[in-house]
């Protein structure tokens, strides 16, 4: 059977934790704490070989959702990346392990190439959902709804196919990522906290930083040079395997430490951490269907403070070049 076709669904929620800001925010009604907004999300993706020239796309959604019955995938044309990019070549030094101090042996430094090589795919349409314009939009989803069903992909040119989520692809829980404080210094260790998210294989536990000279990277998990993709739906075997790598952290870590001063130097800092729930990789009608199921927070560790710039006088401000 030759797969041309791949329907992806992915089931998130996301949540953005501002610190020094409390996790917790009173109601205006009753004063009663709620929780800090989080946003539940469906997306589907289904990319194509074949293509027509009035393509039609719907997925029947469950109930549950508390959406419209049928969902419009909006279609276009596939844009192929150029086999190469021209990129700037720049330093990366990439950390790894949660400790107080950085591990001897770190980081790695390397060097990012001019040229970014893509892969090639023989794809023609891509058709998304939600997309732009009337008829294609996909409404906030509420609190009580469940991701649970079956998606029923009826197409006029790809083929059909259905692919049913158990309670184990619902929406996972928000992320309650303890308040790390507003002053943090990157020169100290800086220890992080989550509340444990029930139905999580395992996190994937990153920080970025840098400056104009250097991209700065660091996990959380002991393994160097690990390759991780948390963006395709992964196996139980592939989180097994990078669990056994120390890619990922496992389900009952609740917490983790950036060494000190590992961001010395960075302009910004930002820390993220995935729960990775249960995917599903599907091959049936011909068609390649994956379920991917996330919950994410994102936190602004730090940012550096620019001087406000002198307000020169008109006066002194240079006089406009001559034509």
């Amino acid at each position: 059977m030759s797969l041309s076709t791949l329907f992806i669904i992915a089931v998130t929620t996301s949540r953005m934790v501002f610190p020094g800001v409390p996790a917790y925010i009173p109601s205006q009604s009753d004063q009663v704490p709620e929780t800090s907004p989080a946003v539940r999300s469906i997306t589907m993706e289904l990319y194509s070989s074949n293509s027509i020239t009035a393509p039609e796309v719907s997925v029947t959604l469950p109930e549950g959702l508390k959406l419209s019955k049928t969902a419009r995938m909006q279609v276009t044309p596939f844009e192929q990346p150029s086999q190469s990019q021209s990129m700037d070549k720049v330093t990366v030094k990439t950390y790894w392990g949660s400790s107080e101090a950085i591990q001897t042996g770190q980081p790695s430094v390397n060097q990012i190439s001019t040229v970014c090589e893509t892969d090639q795919v023989n794809y023609k349409t891509a058709a998304l959902w939600p997309g732009r314009g009337k008829g294609f939009e996909a409404g906030p989803i509420s609190d009580d709804a469940s991701a649970v069903g079956t998606y029923k992909l009826t197409t006029n040119y790809t083929g059909s196919t259905s692919v049913t989520l158990g309670a184990a692809q619902n929406f996972l829980a928000p992320i309650e990522l303890a308040d790390p404080g507003k002053d943090i210094d990157i020169e100290k260790s800086i220890k992080l906290e989550w509340k444990a998210v029930v139905g999580a294989l395992a996190y994937w536990v990153v920080a970025y930083g840098g400056n104009e000279s250097e991209t700065i990277a660091w996990t959380a998990g002991s393994a160097s040079g690990a390759d991780v993709n948390i963006d395709t739906a992964l196996s139980h075997n592939d989180v097994t395997k990078m669990l056994e790598q120390k890619a990922l952290i496992g389900p009952d870590v609740t917490s983790t430490t950036i060494p000190a001063g590992i961001f010395k130097g960075s302009t910004g800092v930002m820390f993220n951490i995935t729960a990775i729930g249960e995917d599903i990789i599907q091959e049936k009608d011909g068609i390649k269907t994956q379920v991917i199921v996330r919950s994410t927070a994102c936190a602004p560790l730090y940012s550096s403070k620019y001087a406000k710039p002198k307000q020169d006088s008109q006066e002194s401000l240079p006089a406009p070049p001559q034509k």
